[in-house]
């Protein structure tokens, strides 16, 4: 179902004649107007970037959080100690 655009900007580019075919083909094929094919194609491109982005930032934040449980002195590595004493079976404990 399409998305109406209220007050959109106007992208104009160059396209090789066989890709515009082939666009134009396409987007016929999915009964959509060659458009709508492109702002979704952009949608999408846009949406895998945002969520690259946000996982790098993830990664990093990450990486900071096990770089501190790894310092004996933070209050991170003792916090995992304690819970790491807590869920340790003993060993004499056996599945």
């Amino acid at each position: 179902m399409g998305r109406s655009l209220q007050h959109g900007e106007t992208l104009s580019f160059r396209l090789d004649p066989n890709d515009k075919a082939e666009l134009a083909r396409l987007a016929s094929e999915a009964h959509k107007p060659v458009g709508e094919v492109l702002r979704d194609a952009v949608q999408d491109l846009l949406k895998n970037a945002r969520r690259r982005a946000y996982l790098n930032r993830a990664k990093q934040d990450a990486a900071a959080c096990a770089a501190l449980t790894r310092s004996n002195s933070s209050d991170e590595s003792r916090l995992m100690s304690e819970l790491d004493a807590l869920f340790t079976p003993p060993h004499d404990w056996r599945a």
